[in-house]
């Protein structure tokens, strides 16, 4: 799958479809089946796999959509208001980012259209 499959839709149905109790904050997946966002992503500690098996395509993708993605998921400073769960918050951050390209599209319409 290409970058461009991995956009902010395709992480909001994503994250929607993984209830909140298999989302973790603090390290990327446990051994209960919950992972961070990244984790879910495919996403794993350095320390226990090889450089070419921790990183992700679709982790990648996600960091270019939300950079700040670890801090959100982990609830960092002022991401710690914006939801009371890992997977409210990054839902919370890809809604305002879905927003924001609404918005952009709709100025770009506008200014075309003059």
């Amino acid at each position: 799958m290409s970058d461009t499959a991995f956009d902010v839709d395709h992480f909001i149905a994503k994250f929607e479809a993984i209830p909140a109790d298999k989302w973790i904050a603090g390290k990327f997946v446990d051994g209960d089946g919950c992972g961070c966002a990244l984790g879910h992503c495919g996403f794993r500690d350095a320390r226990e796999f090889s450089p070419a098996d921790f990183v992700t395509d679709e982790g990648r993708a996600l960091l270019k959509v939300l950079p700040d993605v670890i801090l959100i998921n982990d609830g960092w400073q002022v991401y710690a208001e914006t939801g009371e769960t890992p997977r409210d918050r990054v839902l919370s951050a890809l809604y305002d980012v879905k927003l924001a390209q609404k918005a952009e599209v709709e100025a770009f319409d506008t200014e075309a259209g003059q």
